[in-house]
């Protein structure tokens, strides 16, 4: 399905998207507007309609015909039509240079290609190599029409010559799973807390958070907030927001998702979902809550930066909303929470949030998990 929004106030990139667009091709823009379902004035094309490993495919980028529209930006990729649709496949060999270029996302060369500058057009061809045979595929493209006005969700299929040999995905997308309640009682001697605001116990609280370790060497999390569309959390060395591990779990009518990001100063670097298990999200009497379980050691940005929880961290926790009809997380309605000092995971203790939270996240650019990047 696509859509299309139309934006009031817009801080955009007309050089072309961050890398944190890779997965969600989404251009987070403030003030965005209901989104309208219906055509969109583009389209993609392929040609052959079927390939094998190491053959070139042509993609074309393109406004319908019967429209008299140009488009600023574009962000196109290539995904397993089912499974895993979220990793990126292939590469992009040739784009027109005057107009796009390419990101290397997640390890992959060359494997998304973007616009680099906001001259309109009607019309863009690219040129993609699969390097193995992935089963069907599907091509996947934001367009954006201006600086105010976009569409994505728009997709072509190319179809696998051969159902032999097909390559499985490098990982496995977690399954939600229902969710049963959290058990609050238990804090302190079977698992420890985080409460928010002081003074609550759990089932009274805004939002809340605990964790286990468990004798296979994992850690289990599940958390909790008043919240329209997610609720998150992050590991972090300090107070700050900065080279931090987040999960977001977003809770939008009956699509639930769980999401693995970076956070950089600013905004979640959004990775691949890699690591989780025994996830299970809800949203209910106007809470979303999630459980997880995630490995002692992960690493991030390509083993850039290393996650121990046998190591003591802040735990900072941040809910909001959604855009409409996606797993898109928006800015924050209310200031993250953080703990009060550094939690040791294996010790089961009860926290509550730091009295100096405040004057960490007083600026307005410092935001727990707003991507404020835009694809024009």
């Amino acid at each position: 399905m696509s859509f299309k929004l139309n934006i009031n106030l817009v801080r955009g990139f007309a050089e072309g998207p961050p890398t944190s667009t890779c997965i969600t091709q989404f251009p987070k823009h403030e003030n965005a507007e209901k989104q309208q379902t219906g055509t969109p004035p583009f389209k993609i094309t392929v040609d052959p309609a079927s390939y094998k490993p190491s053959e070139t495919i042509t993609v074309g980028l393109e406004t319908l015909q019967q429209v008299n529209k140009t488009f600023q930006g574009i962000l196109v990729s290539a995904h397993r039509k089912s499974g895993n649709r979220e990793e990126i496949l292939g590469m992009f060999t040739e784009v027109q240079i005057e107009k796009m270029k390419t990101l290397s996302c997640f390890g992959g060369k060359s494997n998304v290609a973007v616009h680099k500058n906001n001259n309109p057009v009607d019309s863009l061809v690219v040129k993609w190599i699969p390097h193995f045979n992935y089963g069907d595929v599907e091509f996947r493209a934001t367009f954006l029409e201006n600086f105010t006005t976009f569409w994505t969700g728009i997709t072509a299929d190319l179809k696998a010559s051969s159902s032999d040999m097909i390559k499985t995905a490098d990982y496995q997308l977690p399954t939600i799973q229902p969710f049963t309640a959290i058990n609050w009682e238990k804090c302190g001697e079977s698992y420890g807390c985080f409460y928010h605001p002081d003074g609550c116990t759990g089932t009274d609280c805004s939002a809340g958070l605990t964790y286990k370790s468990n004798s296979d060497g994992t850690f289990t999390f599940e958390m909790e907030a008043k919240a329209e569309g997610y609720v998150s959390m992050a590991i972090s060395k300090d107070k700050k927001m900065g080279e931090d591990e987040s999960i977001v779990c977003t809770a939008d009518g009956s699509r639930f998702t769980i999401q693995y990001g970076y956070n950089s100063e600013h905004y979640v670097d959004r990775q691949y979902t890699k690591g989780l298990t025994n996830v299970a999200v809800q949203k209910s009497d106007g809470k979303v809550r999630c459980r997880f379980t995630r490995r002692k050691i992960t690493s991030l940005k390509m083993g850039e930066f290393t996650f121990n929880l046998n190591e003591p961290w802040f735990l900072q926790l941040a809910w909001g909303y959604t855009f409409i009809d996606t797993d898109v997380i928006s800015k924050h309605k209310e200031e993250p929470i953080v703990t009060s000092s550094m939690v040791d995971l294996t010790q089961y203790n009860i926290h509550t949030t730091s009295s100096s939270t405040n004057q960490f996240y007083s600026s307005s650019l410092i935001i727990f998990v707003f991507i404020i990047s835009s694809l024009v």
